[in-house]
């Protein structure tokens, strides 16, 4: 699943004088547009290999690469797969989320999300029996790992949109830090990582979307070392007979979340969590969901509802600073 587009603003801190230009590629990859921003740094080689790294997670936990690790699980028919110790550490924690969210995220809804198509104009909704029939493999606790493999039950499919590109935000912020990269901004389809701070010290300032109209802001926060990753209705997603249909799938019923939410943000330490929980809140509602992150140290979130309103985690404006002007 994919996440919503976060608006980023960045400020040059030194009064009358510009910022030295920051080293920025775009480039299409895990599906999606990302954008890779270093400010301390212009080695070039650097930015090709920040690249590469995320192209190789693209092929490792991809479900539609047929030669990915995760499209070779799907296909073994209940056989174990050997993966590599990325993908199974991945799995490891994916599954500890879904145990932690009670199913509200669920690793293995890829029979069910295998049968929408969110990307073409003209789409409709999969057919009834067809979206019943793929909810009967839909159960992470029959997913086993042992021993470096991975075995699912036939019929079942993994489908890891839901924590793979905040997978790929955290090995790459930890990546940079290695190099010694202290300022970036690492945007991966919206699931964004804020990367030490500004280059004059200050806080990065992120923007994020009014789900009801995105050409304006909620609100703008101000974080250092930060997660950032909102799920919601209004990208990807098309309407069929009155009726909007947007990618955050409900694994019990197999249709998109219908509740009182437009938009689920998370700011985190760790991407991987943000983008679980940003699709697991979106899933239980508003008041299981604010139950979850305010048991979790560190975690803050805003709720946006359908009707305009929004309600703010107990640490928003104290542990993550934000205005709405």
């Amino acid at each position: 699943m994919k996440k919503i587009l976060l608006l980023i603003m960045t400020l040059c801190l030194l009064a009358g004088c510009a910022a030295p230009a920051p080293l920025s590629r775009t480039v299409f990859l895990m599906d999606t547009w990302v954008t890779l921003t270093l400010y301390d740094t212009t080695d070039s080689a650097l930015m090709e290999e920040a690249l590469a790294a995320v192209s190789g997670w693209e092929d490792l936990w991809s479900r539609t690469r047929e030669d990915s690790e995760i499209a070779a699980v799907n296909r073994a028919q209940g056989q174990p797969t050997a993966v590599s110790s990325e993908t199974y550490a991945l799995l490891e924690e994916a599954l500890d989320w879904c145990e932690k969210t009670h199913g509200a995220l669920d690793i293995t809804i890829g029979p069910v999300s295998s049968l929408w198509d969110f990307t073409h104009d003209g789409a409709v909704p999969p057919d009834a029996q067809d979206i019943q029939a793929g909810l009967a493999w839909v159960d992470y606790r029959k997913v086993v790992l042992e021993d470096g493999q991975v075995t699912l039950p036939a019929g079942a499919a993994l489908d890891l949109g839901g924590v793979a590109k905040g997978a790929a935000a955290d090995r790459l912020a930890a990546f940079l830090r290695e190099k010694d990269v202290t300022s970036a901004l690492l945007n991966l389809g919206g699931n964004v990582y804020a990367l030490g701070s500004q280059p004059g010290g200050e806080a990065w300032r992120v923007g994020v979307q009014d789900p009801l109209d995105p050409q304006k802001l909620l609100l703008v926060a101000q974080v250092r070392d930060m997660s950032v990753v909102t799920s919601g209705i209004y990208q990807r997603c098309f309407t069929y007979e009155d009726t909007l249909y947007h990618h955050v799938l409900d694994p019990v019923t197999g249709y998109p979340v219908d509740n009182d939410l437009a938009s689920v943000t998370i700011f985190s330490p760790r991407s991987l969590d943000g983008d679980a929980l940003s699709t697991a809140c979106m899933v239980l509602g508003e008041a299981a969901g604010m139950e979850l992150v305010e048991s979790l140290p560190g975690v803050e979130a805003v709720f946006a509802r359908r009707d305009g309103t929004v309600a703010y985690s107990s640490g928003m404006g104290t542990a993550i600073p934000y205005t709405t002007e």
